[in-house]
């Protein structure tokens, strides 16, 4: 049942739904006795501290949902006494769970059964509709409770149940009462893990007792994000959707740090931002730009608003050419992941000298603000581009550092046409590397569907070499790369040698994804590592699934020496974020592994452990702001992945 969301609190009728026959009879006869009930063999449900039965109501016959604790400490009880506490204070809101009956001890309680959760209705809430209807219905369920104090600091779609075709908010087991009102601040103590990883907002791991209404509205950011992606969000990482209304209101709904000014202070603002978005009259984009340019609290939006309209060479010649330096470097401040997304709609617009100027003072600034990421896609249109030659030669030969390798990721694709710098004798080694590489054989379609070529092979271990070290036989694994099947033998075609790194940040490529990468540094005994640039591995592919299509930009791998076949790999995607979706898509739908060990059999949010081969278990791993996909493998039976993860993935 739809909710209008013009309505007031004060405008819901005094019989709701779940007020009405069967729930009605469960409250009336309510008692708060176990016996009253008869609960399933098996539970429907598990957490932490409690479980969730379906059970029958004797007495009625009703069916309901029985939650009660199963750990036995003080923190656990005072959260289920919470839980009810708001449940039976909120629970007139037709958009809240209510609790129908409990125990006096506090141990369990019972409310309606649900049809579903949100995550249970994943396919359906990518509907813009559908996930319109949600999240208004949280933020009405919130409204109220924002009023007065209370934070549920664990929204997630797990706790978000459908009730007679309604959403309703649930469990507020870890939910935070108005201040003042707290019963012991030291459970939510600075420091600790609190929340969902992915879902809880950034300032939940500083100080959870502190927080207030607007960690609720990024953890509704974050469902928005996860429902438009498909995607588990990673902790204090934004998930945001295709360019659109919907990623405006996921931009500031999960802003922090320097730009937690911009997220909606409860839920009836991010009710409010729904509604401007989603509701706003027409206006062009061009007229909308002019707006927001005119007054200097909304000027950042720029960037995002491009974004969502696109190559469009008359917003691009009308709004983003005129734009000054000073201009241009504020909006790369404020949002340079948007910066990105123009940066890629700019290389399908004509080729113009007038372009090229312009993308060359927006790597220049990016180099300056040490927006790295920003400057490797500013690269990669600006040596596409090629406009004015001359221009792009000498600011190619001007590049150090950093900046260099930033630059040199994006020359892989383009090496053939500056193979004249050569000469230079102040280009940087870095460049000057991937100029003289050997070229490769294959092609792909780049963003903008014109050829540039690499080799798209695959790797496999197939084998091991035995060195000598510290007077031990030690076997290493070789990793090779080959043309044919990744399931399919052949002739090894590159070994690791004794001269390439040990440390997987030195294989990275770009330096973002070194210090992505920087924490498997510490792993005491990698013998090798190697870089295979731009050839497929972290592509989506693997041996017991069919090849993919999509190419990481970078791909880093490096190897175990021990015997059970230890791998880390990453995959970074910096062309088309399809391609890095397609790919997290294919590992995330993959089997589960069939024995995995000790805590892969229950991993994390966010994590998934799989089938790789016969022979070889894998954990997967991602980040969206990054467009990075992390892989673990192993064939030993005694090593646990997710341990490994926990331990060294920073």
């Amino acid at each position: 049942m739809a909710v209008d969301s013009s309505a007031s609190d004060s405008d819901a009728p005094e019989r709701l739904p779940h007020d009405d026959p069967p729930y009605e009879q469960v409250r009336h006869a309510a008692r708060g006795q176990r016996k009253d009930y008869k609960l399933d063999r098996t539970p429907m449900a598990r957490g932490g501290q409690a479980v969730v039965f379906r059970a029958l109501h004797k007495s009625t016959q009703v069916p309901v949902a029985f939650k009660k604790l199963v750990a036995d400490n003080r923190s656990a009880v005072a959260r289920m006494r919470r839980e009810i506490e708001a449940s039976r204070k909120f629970g007139s809101h037709p958009h809240v769970m209510p609790v129908l009956d409990a125990d006096t001890q506090n141990s369990w309680f019972v409310m309606p059964l649900a049809e579903a959760t949100a995550s249970t209705q994943a396919d359906e809430l990518a509907d813009p509709d559908r996930l319109r209807e949600l999240v208004t219905a949280v933020c009405l369920a919130l409204r109220e409770p924002h009023r007065l104090g209370w934070v549920h600091r664990d929204l997630k779609p797990d706790n978000i149940l459908l009730l007679d075709g309604r959403w309703t908010v649930a469990d507020w087991g870890l939910g935070r009462r108005p201040r003042g009102q707290t019963s012991d601040p030291r459970r939510t103590a600075a420091g600790t893990q609190f929340g969902t990883l992915g879902f809880a907002a950034p300032e939940m791991s500083v100080n959870a007792h502190e927080i207030g209404p607007q960690a609720d509205v990024y953890s509704i950011g974050q469902i928005i994000g996860w429902a438009l992606t498909g995607q588990w969000p990673q902790a204090n990482i934004p998930l945001l959707p295709e360019p659109g209304p919907w990623r405006r209101i996921v931009q500031d709904a999960t802003a922090f740090g320097n730009n937690e000014h911009r997220r909606p202070a409860d839920a009836e603002a991010l009710l409010t931002l729904v509604a401007a978005e989603l509701d706003a009259p027409t206006e062009s984009p061009i007229d909308r730009a002019k707006r927001l340019l005119a007054d200097p609290n909304t000027a950042g939006a720029l960037l995002g608003l491009a974004a969502d309209v696109g190559p469009d060479r008359d917003f691009f010649n009308q709004v983003l050419l005129p734009l000054d330096e000073e201009q241009l470097r504020t909006a790369l401040m404020t949002d340079p992941a948007s910066a990105q997304q123009v940066l890629q709609a700019v290389r399908a617009l004509p080729d113009e000298d007038s372009t090229g100027i312009w993308l060359l003072t927006v790597a220049r600034i990016a180099e300056s603000l040490a927006e790295w990421d920003v400057l490797r896609e500013a690269a990669e249109s600006v040596l596409r581009l090629n406009r004015p030659e001359d221009d792009v030669r000498s600011w190619l030969t001007s590049l150090t550092g950093d900046a260099a390798s930033a630059a040199a990721a994006a020359l892989r694709g383009y090496a053939a046409d500056y193979q004249d710098l050569l000469g230079a004798s102040d280009l940087d080694d870095r460049i000057a590397k991937v100029l003289r590489a050997k070229p490769r054989a294959g092609s792909v379609e780049d963003a903008r569907g014109e050829s540039i070529w690499w080799s798209r092979r695959r790797w496999r271990l197939v084998g091991a070499a035995t060195i000598t070290a510290a007077a031990a036989a030690i076997t290493i694994p070789i990793v090779l790369n080959e043309t044919s099947n990744p399931t399919t033998p052949s002739n090894p075609g590159a070994t690791s040698s004794a001269n390439e790194p040990r440390l997987p940040s030195k294989v990275a490529g770009t330096p973002q994804l070194a210090s992505y990468v920087s924490g498997w540094d510490q792993y005491p005994t990698w013998k090798s590592c190697t870089t295979n640039n731009k050839d497929a591995t972290v592509d989506g592919t693997f041996p017991a699934a069919a090849p993919a299509q999509a190419l990481p930009a970078n791909v880093t791998f490096s190897c175990d020496a021990g015997e059970d076949v230890f791998t880390v790999m990453f995959g970074e995607y910096t062309v088309r974020v399809r391609d890095y979706n397609d790919a997290v898509a294919r590992y995330r739908s993959a089997p589960r592994a069939q024995n995995a060990v000790k805590s892969e059999a229950s991993p994390p949010d966010g994590l998934h452990v799989f089938q790789w081969s016969a022979t070889h278990r894998a954990l997967m791993w991602f980040s969206q702001d990054r467009r990075t996909i992390g892989i673990l493998t192993t064939k030993s039976p005694n090593r646990d992945l997710v341990e490994n993860w926990q331990k060294y993935q920073r």
